[in-house]
């Protein structure tokens, strides 16, 4: 199969303080922070993750763009983002779509897979992550060229075959390194199973 990757163009942009809403282990907010306190902090918030699919059995792969806070310059197979302060999953999810794939659709068009409260670091930058995750699923059919997704978050796009994220052997060891390595975790794998038992 081959496979077409879309190179984006470089986009200067001046970046703004992101103020998110920490919350509790019953996914009540209690407070507000930048985003850099509650990484550096590991204070509990929120984050939504979004599967793109097709009707060819594909997932939708980004690479992270390199000057990402976060696992730059790595492969991820969901857009996302953090919830800002005062909105919710839904909103966030959509606002996400459409900034960094360029995909603005209806909530109705969205499916809610799961959300779950995990903990990790960030092996390269070392950010602390305490947060709940809500993950939604989307089906797109169209071309990856018309997409007009966010050039200061996204370096490119490429379809992937989805069996190689439902059976994660399926990924040989140079192809897992390209990864975020989130996605070996159990809490991602438990995903897998459920997105692959809705599509």
């Amino acid at each position: 199969m081959k496979i077409r990757i879309f190179q984006s163009r470089p986009v200067l942009k001046i970046k703004t303080m992101e103020i998110l809403d920490i919350v509790n282990k019953n996914d009540e907010v209690i407070a507000t922070a930048s985003r850099v306190e509650v990484h550096k902090q590991g204070l509990i918030h929120r984050q939504v993750h979004i599967w793109v699919y097709n009707d060819k059995n594909q997932v939708l792969v980004h690479m992270r763009h390199k000057d990402k806070d976060n696992y730059p310059g790595l492969l991820d197979v969901a857009a996302g983002g953090h919830v800002s302060t005062g909105m919710d999953y839904l909103e966030t999810a959509l606002k996400e779509l459409g900034e960094e794939y360029g995909l603005n659709i209806k909530e109705n068009e969205l499916k809610k897979i799961d959300k779950f409260y995990r903990e990790h670091t960030d092996i390269i930058t070392k950010s602390r992550f305490k947060l709940f995750d809500t993950v939604y699923l989307y089906q797109y059919n169209g071309e990856i060229e018309n997409l007009d997704y966010q050039k200061e978050e996204v370096e490119f796009l490429e379809w992937w075959p989805m069996k190689k994220f439902f059976d994660l052997g399926l990924l040989n060891e140079e192809e897992k390194k390209k990864f975020v390595p989130l996605i070996f975790s159990e809490e991602i794998k438990d995903v897998f199973q459920k997105i692959k038992k809705m599509i």
